[in-house]
């Protein structure tokens, strides 16, 4: 996918990742990022644990994709084996959560890097903030978002609305995040940032609930 052109800075950022801190990817796919990500950590001595949450089920677009690198697949497949298979040469420590990103928690302690290429609408991203942001650290955490100008690419004016959350948070809260590596993610459509300071998270969790009762109503 998109992690050519950034997966030499996504190693790198995964090298840098304490031991005491996890890696974490929200949307593996077939394991392109992630396996930069190992690549990263694998190089430290006393490696940080690479945790990556996907349904690992092909949609039918990612069929075509697939083949495009020489992956064949059917519609519902189940690419959990298929991932780890590709990833075992790296050696690096990876936990695979497997189910829809709207059921994952997270129990794994600190976050040190974490990579977002799945929450582009408001209800997954919301609702990634309120699992996964508590466990940032401020002045540590490194947040890349592979979807941050995806909006840009939509056409309809609700359509940009909708998928241009991400850019949305980051601009409502400033004193959060610090852009980075604008020269490597900025030309892919991404966006990285250093953790600053703490989100309001009580707003953030309302936010979360607000989006997802309002994805249950009819219409």
């Amino acid at each position: 996918m998109g992690t050519h052109d950034v997966g030499p800075a996504l190693r790198d950022l995964a090298a840098k990742v304490s031991p005491e801190q996890a890696i974490v990817e929200v949307g593996t796919w077939l394991g392109g990022g992630t396996a930069w990500l190992a690549l990263g950590a694998s190089a430290q001595p006393d490696a940080p644990t690479i945790h990556t949450f996907d349904q690992f089920q092909a949609r039918p677009e990612e069929v075509y994709k697939a083949l495009r690198g020489a992956v064949e697949m059917q519609v519902g497949t189940d690419t959990l084996p298929i991932v780890q298979n590709l990833l075992a040469p790296t050696k690096a420590d990876i936990v695979f959560h497997k189910g829809d990103l709207l059921q994952a928690r997270w129990t794994g302690g600190p976050i040190g890097l974490y990579v977002d290429d799945a929450a582009k609408t408001p209800t997954l991203f919301y609702h990634a903030l309120s699992t996964f942001a508590p466990h940032w650290v401020s002045g540590e955490t490194i947040i890349v978002l592979m979807d941050y100008r995806f909006w840009e690419r939509v056409k309809s004016a609700r359509g940009k609305k909708r998928f241009r959350v991400q850019q949305k948070i980051i601009e409502q809260h400033p004193d959060c995040f610090e852009e980075i590596l604008q020269d490597t993610f900025a030309p892919a459509g991404m966006g990285a940032f250093r953790y600053t300071a703490p989100l309001p998270m009580q707003s953030i969790r309302r936010q979360a609930k607000l989006r997802r009762m309002l994805d249950k109503l009819p219409g």
